[in-house]
């Protein structure tokens, strides 16, 4: 097995991302008041929640004897599926819905830092 330099730093990216979990806040934050619920919010959510279901389990299915290859997958699932993951964060943003747009770049910094500790275990 060939270990690269991209490999060894997407390795270190992903431990410095789980040392910056542990020492991100020197303490709790002080109770707050949350947004009120809505609709619109909801919907949104369960939008994102299925679009975000597709990036893994297409590999399953990907793998799966009998069901299409990752290229024709990528090209009819994975692809529009993050175009609904963007638009459901620019119309949150849009609507002001402080809540969603958290939980979204959330999601999209604790996938990235989940897929380089991975590499780390993988290493």
């Amino acid at each position: 097995m060939l270990i690269t330099w991209v490999d060894l730093l997407f390795a270190a990216l992903g431990l410095l991302g789980i040392a910056a979990g542990f020492f991100w806040r020197s303490g709790q934050p002080g109770p707050a008041e949350p947004p009120a619920g809505s609709l619109p919010e909801l919907g949104l959510t369960g939008l994102a929640l299925g679009a975000a279901a597709v990036g893994p389990n297409i590999v399953v299915v990907a793998l799966t004897p009998g069901m299409p290859s990752m290229p024709p997958l990528t090209r009819a699932v994975l692809i529009p599926s993050l175009i609904v993951l963007t638009a459901v964060a620019v119309v949150a943003w849009l609507l002001g819905l402080p809540r969603l747009t958290n939980r979204l770049w959330a999601g999209i910094w604790i996938g990235a830092v989940a897929t380089a500790s991975l590499d780390v275990i993988r290493l």
